[in-house]
């Protein structure tokens, strides 16, 4: 049994064979599982504050070029593999990003971030880092890549206010 048989059967909600695997393993690959378990439903919870950015490819660009020059060059990149999850960039508080372009125009592209905070002070120095994040050589780097493939037309950070579910809820894989 293999922590990817787990996985199959789990994201297919089929949990007597889930189980069925989870105990056959080891301790370490069950500690594995609680760990990735944990990162996924962490991201589950409310974030602090969510930032949208939108811009636009130039002419003869494609949302591929823009991700590689949104994406943090590799060399300042400090990767953390954690409960199946790999953290790129230096941000003082779990953030998540979600691009995605419009489905009528490709040229136009959204970027979604989501930010969580634990204690009160790790909101000072996620606080402390938006306010100096301009100055910050990294961010300079993947703005000045960025700018030779979209234009910035917008940027806003907004505080979290409500959440609420206005779909149907996951259904199990047939």
């Amino acid at each position: 049994m293999s922590i990817q048989q787990f996985w199959e059967h789990f994201s297919k909600q089929d949990t007597e064979k889930a189980i069925a695997v989870f105990e056959l393993l080891s301790t370490s690959d069950k500690s594995a599982i609680f760990s990735e378990l944990f990162q996924k439903s962490a991201f589950a919870r409310n974030p602090m504050a969510i930032s949208i950015l939108y811009r636009e490819l130039h002419d003869g660009k494609t949302f591929d070029d823009f991700y590689h020059a949104w994406f943090p060059p590799r060399e300042y990149c400090n990767e953390i593999k954690k409960g199946g999850e790999i953290f790129q960039l230096g941000c003082p508080a779990p953030t998540r990003v979600y691009n995605a372009i419009n489905r009528e125009n490709s040229k136009e592209v959204l970027s979604i971030g989501f930010t969580w905070v634990d204690s009160e002070k790790q909101g000072k120095e996620m606080a402390d880092y938006m306010q100096q994040i301009d100055q910050d050589k990294i961010n300079q780097i993947r703005h000045e890549n960025i700018s030779h493939v979209a234009k910035k037309i917008s940027s806003t950070l907004y505080e979290f206010k409500t959440s609420d579910n206005l779909g149907v809820p996951f259904q199990k894989n047939k």
